[in-house]
């Protein structure tokens, strides 16, 4: 991931490499002037995880790498969709052939037409013609970055730009959520798709899921940095466990709605959470889950307040309480999430540790004090790889910011 001053340098490189890999893949369309290119960034999740599906509090920013599209219009009504990442292409003659296919990528794109589709049957003209699309990406597949909602929010703002359709970020923040809950059948919460359209560079976002009201703040560090570090170990949120978490917190609400009138398990009061314990008599499993969600809320509160006062040291205590909460009472850590968590925290220059994202494999993310980062990087990783027997890829990153269109003409100044 790009480290530079700047954290948005590193998409206009990989927008100009996929502009040109479109035109050479697209060679039998004259795509020459219609040619445009965006940008979706990838996002981490700082503190706050498995809170947003339950109405709770989030605290992501994006990430200086992302997923470029290019992306022009056809006349024939056909749908093409290529990527530099993955083997598998799909055409499709015409939308009536939007239908899921198993484990593959193009399910994210495809799903997001599916909803415009929906959203927009009165307006014929971008459905009739088509689009040729080349996906290309320098995120990490499958470790906990959002590279599905990076595809998902670019794909909709691409063609919100081209067929004017005129909707607002926050609309497309929402349809993007859709097509990951309806087409590609994952329950998830709204934090990625938010993140990665309305982040701003050198600044996180804390997200109320529940009203979804925002505030941007800015990360001012104090003599530290974020690293993010990858166990190479993959994982599919869709047959991880990620189903099975959602639906035991839904089991938790349930059983707590006699008597506490809520709506989402992020609505219950911290000092409620031992008096509620005896409506779980027989699901300690749902009570591990709504303990965790309750507690999760308030670290997030209390992470946002420490960064605002420059107190690194107790946002890196609250980053590890998250993590050892995630890994008991949410049950959604790895054995290499593990070795990876405690190579970090053997380390002395490390203020905080956690796994980030949905876990089941995946990614930490560490606060580490700036000094030698080069050092902590490899002492970090040699003990990983001791302990696991896998490689970890470390990535120093900057807040980014979040979806954009990316202008070729002054790319080739």
């Amino acid at each position: 991931m790009n480290d530079e001053s700047n954290p948005d340098t590193g998409r206009r490189p990989l927008a100009k490499a996929t502009a040109e890999r479109f035109a050479s893949e697209f060679q039998d369309v004259d795509h020459t002037s219609a040619t445009r290119v965006f940008y979706a960034p990838g996002r981490v999740n700082l503190i706050g995880d498995h809170t947003d599906y339950n109405g709770g509090l989030v605290f992501p920013c994006a990430v200086s790498s992302g997923i470029a599209l290019a992306i022009a219009p056809r006349s024939d009504g056909k749908y093409r969709f290529k990527s530099a990442n993955f083997d598998y292409s799909l055409e499709i003659e015409s939308l009536e052939q939007l239908i899921p296919i198993a484990r593959e990528w193009v399910n994210y794109p495809m799903g997001v037409i599916s909803e415009l589709k929906q959203l927009q049957d009165a307006k014929q003209s971008w459905q009739a013609s088509g689009f040729d699309c080349f996906f290309s990406g320098d995120l990490p597949d499958g470790a906990g970055v959002s590279s599905s909602a990076a595809i998902e929010v670019v794909t909709a703002f691409a063609i919100n730009a081209f067929a004017e359709l005129n909707l607002s970020a926050l609309e497309l923040v929402k349809l993007c959520q859709r097509a990951e809950n309806n087409f590609v059948g994952v329950p998830c919460g709204i934090m990625d798709q938010f993140a990665v359209t309305m982040a701003k560079a050198e600044q996180a976002i804390a997200i109320d899921c529940n009203t979804l009201r925002h505030e941007h703040v800015p990360l001012k560090l104090a003599g530290a940095c974020f690293i993010l570090a990858n166990t190479n170990q993959k994982r599919d949120m869709a047959e991880a466990g990620y189903n099975d978490r959602v639906r035991e917190c839904q089991r938790a609400i349930e059983l707590l709605q006699p008597r506490y009138k809520i709506k989402s398990l992020a609505e219950l009061e911290p000092d409620a959470l031992a008096s509620a314990r005896d409506l779980f008599p027989d699901d300690d499993i749902a009570f591990k889950r709504t303990a965790h969600v309750v507690t999760e809320n308030q670290r997030v509160k209390l992470a946002m307040a420490a960064l605002q006062s420059n107190d690194m040291k107790a946002f890196g205590q609250l980053m590890i309480g998250s993590h050892h909460s995630l890994r008991d009472l949410y049950e959604v850590s790895s054995e290499p999430l593990e070795h990876l968590v405690k190579a970090a925290l053997d380390n002395p220059a490390t203020l905080g540790t956690r796994l980030t994202g949905a876990g089941f494999g995946g990614c930490t993310v560490s606060l580490v004090e700036t000094g030698d980062v080069a050092a902590w990087i490899a002492s970090v990783g040699a003990a990983y790889e001791a302990s696991s027997a896998r490689q970890a890829d470390f990535f120093v990153f900057k807040a980014a910011s979040g979806v954009s269109e990316i202008n070729l003409d002054e790319m080739a100044i």
